[in-house]
């Protein structure tokens, strides 16, 4: 199933390759020119608040992706910070077990030495 909406979003991006129906050039394409209305009046006044209009869009749009953007990073940057805070608490217990063993180690070598000496 998984593997099934791999190929449909690798049929979907080679259609934005391709130039589809669907590609993203198309859409500013027809967004970059006003909307044709019957009304000749109507049509002087959408030519003219159109411009206008699109810059709008077109700075919301910019402000929503640096919005986006920007929570993406901050959730990237917890993440590393909880991975970081997971990487010291295991460095941490890294220390105390080597700690144990050369305690350990050193405890067998003398105990290895006294029997030795005795024999």
């Amino acid at each position: 199933n998984r593997k099934a909406t791999n190929i449909d979003n690798d049929q979907q991006l080679q259609q934005h390759k391709d130039g589809g129906d669907d590609a993203p050039e198309s859409a500013v394409k027809s967004a970059a020119s006003p909307p044709k209305m019957d009304n000749p009046d109507l049509q002087a006044m959408v030519n003219k608040v159109w411009p206008a209009l699109m810059t709008e869009v077109e700075k919301k749009s910019t402000s929503m992706e640096q919005d986006l953007i920007k929570r993406h990073n901050i959730r990237m940057m917890n993440e590393m910070q909880e991975v970081v805070r997971q990487i010291k608490i295991a460095k941490v217990r890294n220390d105390e077990v080597l700690r144990a063993y050369h305690a350990k180690h050193g405890e067998l070598t003398r105990a290895v030495t006294d029997v030795v000496e005795k024999q």
